[in-house]
């Protein structure tokens, strides 16, 4: 790019220098500069350039530019020396005697010789003496030389249009001595990032530079735009191949080396580089599909990080991209751990369609490796992703996974004893286990153990163990709650008056109240139950943008539903204990009450026990509907309520069938219902 070798500027060409005269020279000096020329010149050749220097020294726009392109501030013979210096390699200049324009021009004679590091060292040179230019100095400067040489004076527009003209010559120049060095675009970029704060004439300057880099460069900076387009379109068409990925980068990277000067210059000025923005929406066009379309988040979200380095000189796009690694960030993770969740959901689900083999093996051998099938490979999976993960909430992921079987377990084939081993086998892992849910396991060791003592102490009366049934209660009494304890206290005072009975022989049992336990469980798996958790939409784009990606909110929760431990309990007790609580809505037709929020562990009535279970069935019923992002807001707002009021309580037996019967017969009104939760779009 250095035009053949021939300098884009050379002050030994100057007319004044081919005729050997000083801009101070008058007319009838110059007709005599020229014959002296003619004299020792040789040839046609070289007497045709003689006559044009004269022509262009007496015409009054040719001598303008002649007079501005060579020495109009610097001593006569230092300007000769000069001259010499030039036409024999250069050495020793005097740079110190030089200033102003006359610098300029000579910087702009060196950009053109010598080694490249040398012709960019007087590019930047240059660079630095525009900066420094004064116009009304020049100005001057002409205009006295004029009052000797005779030739008139010259107006200011006229200055500023031939230096306009010069300007774009010396710019060539600068960049022939740019282009030239391994290391000279690197530094054109980091002017053009100056240019916002350059001064009028520096800024001109940068900009001519510029508006030549631009034009010189095109043609290789559409190529290398072509080498992005076709590693992008292979790219696109096998986008698992990481090694497409790294050439994409290594293409994108070279091309953005070429438009890195243009991408600052048009940053300074507010703007986006068009060559930038074009090539940008292409590659986010591909980054939209893989993610909206293919569920590629992965590749995508490497791609736009790829893109966020390049384009980072872009405003718009530098915007975007941010949303957009952000987001896809979080889809990638969320994909990430749903492919290592997977065998131990599949080994899970399994187990949970076999809940008669489960229970038997979770009773013969716990949670453990040493269990028959399905036991056997749910431990498996579980073992294996807490071994190939060191993220915590991963490993709580899979936990509450295998915790909701228990749940199951215990709610569903009220098997507390299978439940149980699950949370024990868990709490062997508890070092790699989320603070929150080795606090729920514990909590469900609690209870488990509860039930399992309760339905001891239940069947021990029934046999007529009346002192076991004591032990057994009085050991539950520790840590009870102030509802649970005055029911144990009852029990005990039961077993009491049975005992004494026993010593009158007289026989006979009254109703006492049924204890219900249950447990609470926060479990992140399931669509059904008393407690849900959702998280928000994720939406991969923005208003200005066509395509739109929205993750649908996933609804999770957990199940609360409560066991019945025992009924028939104790004998010759207070009846009026066990109707109390619920005479307050006897004989009511269907009446929904919501029962208050975070009211933990109480009795509901029947008006608040149908709230909970028809609104439960109403969630249950829109959960895995396609929603709009208000319609997710509604609905989440819903389970927020819902979990407040209905998250944990005791219920009667007689309630709760009652309850049952109606929901049966009355299925369509729940469904339609359940649509009014979220709403319309």
């Amino acid at each position: 790019m250095e035009c053949n070798g021939v300098a884009a500027f050379d002050l030994t060409k100057n007319a004044f220098a081919l005729l050997d005269v000083t801009p101070r020279a008058n007319r009838a000096q110059l007709e005599d500069a020229y014959q002296d020329a003619l004299l020792e010149a040789d040839n046609h050749k070289a007497e045709a350039v003689l006559n044009r220097a004269q022509q262009s020294l007496i015409s009054p726009r040719d001598r303008l530019e002649s007079e501005l392109g060579y020495f109009i501030d610097t001593k006569p013979s230092t300007a000769k020396t000069i001259l010499s210096s030039l036409r024999n390699g250069a050495r020793g200049l005097p740079f110190g005697e030089v200033a102003g324009l006359d610098l300029i021009n000579l910087s702009a004679h060196l950009c053109g010789i010598g080694n490249p590091s040398e012709r960019f060292e007087h590019a930047d040179q240059l660079v630095a003496a525009y900066e420094a230019l004064d116009f009304d100095e020049i100005s001057q400067a002409l205009n006295a030389l004029r009052s000797v040489s005779g030739f008139g004076p010259v107006e200011p527009a006229q200055v500023k249009t031939a230096l306009n003209r010069l300007r774009l010559v010396h710019a060539r120049a600068a960049l022939d001595a740019i282009l030239a060095n391994d290391e000279g675009v690197d530094h054109l970029a980091t002017w053009a990032d100056e240019l916002s704060c350059a001064g009028p004439s520096g800024r001109a300057f940068l900009e001519a530079l510029l508006q030549e880099y631009e034009t010189r460069i095109a043609p290789e900076l559409g190529h290398a735009a072509s080498k992005v387009r076709d590693s992008l379109a292979a790219v696109d068409a096998d986008p698992k191949d990481r090694h497409l990925i790294t050439a994409l980068a290594t293409d994108l990277r070279a091309w953005d080396r070429l438009a890195q000067p243009l991408q600052n210059a048009d940053r300074a000025r507010g703007i986006d580089e068009h060559h930038s923005r074009e090539l940008f929406g292409e590659i986010r066009d591909v980054c939209l599909s893989f993610a909206n379309e293919r569920g590629l988040y992965s590749q995508a979200l490497a791609i736009s990080e790829l893109a966020a380095e390049v384009f980072s000189e872009l405003p718009d796009a530098a915007g975007k991209l941010e949303e957009d690694i952000e987001t896809l960030s979080d889809l990638s993770s969320q994909k990430a751990k749903a492919e290592l969740l997977a065998p131990l959901g599949k080994a899970v689900s399994d187990a949970d369609g076999r809940h008669s083999e489960t229970c038997a093996g979770l009773r013969k051998s716990g949670f453990s490796a040493e269990a028959p099938t399905p036991v056997r490979e749910m431990h498996g999976a579980f073992a294996s992703l807490i071994r190939m993960s060191s993220d915590i909430d991963l490993n709580g992921m899979g936990a509450r996974l295998v915790r909701n079987l228990g749940i199951d377990l215990c709610n569903e084939s009220n098997d507390n004893h299978a439940a149980l081993a699950i949370v024990k086998g868990l709490l062997k892992h508890r070092s790699s286990l989320p603070v929150d849910v080795i606090k729920a396991l514990e909590g469900d060791l609690k209870t488990l153990q509860r039930n399992i003592d309760f339905n001891a102490m239940t069947e021990a009366m029934k046999l007529g163990q009346l002192d076991e049934a004591d032990r057994l209660a009085e050991g539950m009494l520790d840590g009870a709650d102030t509802e649970t304890r005055g029911i144990l206290l009852g029990v005990r005072s039961a077993i009491v008056e049975r005992k004494k009975a026993r010593k009158r022989k007289f026989i006979g049992w009254g109703i006492f109240a049924a204890i219900i336990l249950v447990i609470i469980v926060a479990n992140d798996n399931s669509n059904s139950g008393s407690s849900y958790d959702t998280s928000a939409s994720t939406s991969y784009d923005y208003p200005s943008d066509p395509i739109e990606v929205t993750a649908p909110a996933n609804v999770t929760g957990a199940r609360a539903d409560a066991a019945a431990a025992a009924s028939d309990a104790a004998a010759a007790a207070s009846e009026a204990a066990a109707a109390a609580p619920y005479a307050d809505d006897a004989g009511s037709s269907q009446i929904e009450t919501p029962p208050a929020p975070y009211q933990t562990y109480r009795t509901v009535s029947v008006s608040e026990l149908r709230y909970c279970k028809r609104q439960k069935a109403r969630l249950e019923a829109v959960q895995n509907e396609q929603m709009s992002n208000p319609q997710i807001d509604r609905f989440n707002s819903a389970i927020e309520d819902y979990n407040s009021r209905c998250g944990s309580f005791r219920y009667r037996d007689s309630d709760m069938d009652t309850v049952n019967r109606e929901m049966a017969n009355d299925q369509t009104n729940i469904r339609a219902e359940a649509q009014d939760i979220i709403g319309s779009e």
